[in-house]
């Protein structure tokens, strides 16, 4: 039987407000198998993006915030891991689409920095080998005109396009998992459908898992292999 590429066990986080500590996710428990596209599903505010954030310690040593429970990736446990082990993770064998590219993206640094970035930080490729890449992957999203357009910030894309952006920026280094928070949030039911159609098309030609957040049930019968919730 498959192992799965991801497990997290009993996982609660809460946040302390006035009157104490009150859980916004309490218990959660899933797999995610190689390879699949796991629908996370659940009403709004129900703590979906919490347990994507948590699962890959975004949350972890935040102030007002306690995390506990168990993230079994790669045979570590990331829970029991620091801040810098962390680092040398996500955004590289754990990627994370946020659910609101134009608060997500620095408004002040050209897309094709952005994208580069990780490469950068995780491959060690110097500016110029990051920015060729960068063309390379925004080719590969259906970034229309992408090597004039690296140039570019964030307020010069549509919606869309900024969306694409993003998928590029988590698809750097290759990443074993890529959780993608609400993806098709705030676009056009045409966007939309080509935004998935994108991710199923990626995920099939890189192999990686996918876990796609969303309350979205059409978008969950579109795109799922299985689904939590």
């Amino acid at each position: 039987m498959t192992k799965p590429v991801l497990s997290v066990r009993n996982l609660t986080t809460s946040f302390k407000l006035r009157k104490g500590w009150f859980p916004a996710i309490s218990g959660v428990s899933f797999d995610v198998m190689p390879n699949e596209t796991l629908c996370l599903v659940g009403e709004s505010g129900c703590g979906k993006s919490i347990t994507a954030m948590s699962a890959m310690g975004l949350l972890k040593g935040q102030h007002g915030c306690r995390v506990s429970g168990e993230v079994w990736f790669d045979g570590r446990n990331l829970a029991e891991l620091a801040e810098a082990e962390l680092r040398k993770i996500r955004g590289n064998k754990l990627a994370m689409i946020f659910q609101e590219p134009m608060t997500s993206l620095n408004p002040v640094l050209p897309i094709g920095l952005q994208v580069g970035e990780p490469l950068m930080f995780h491959r060690g490729m110097t500016r110029h080998e990051a920015e060729q890449e960068a063309v390379r992957l925004l080719e590969q999203v259906k970034l229309p005109d992408a090597r004039r357009r690296i140039n570019h910030y964030p307020h010069q894309f549509s919606g869309g396009m900024r969306q694409r952006v993003m998928i590029a920026i988590a698809l750097a280094c290759g990443p074993q998992i890529l959780f993608a928070d609400e993806p098709t949030t705030a676009l056009d039911v045409t966007i939309q459908s080509q935004v998935l159609a994108l991710l199923q098309e990626i995920r099939d030609e890189h192999a990686f898992a996918l876990v796609l957040i969303t309350h979205d049930l059409g978008v969950v019968a579109t795109i799922a292999d299985r689904v939590a919730v």
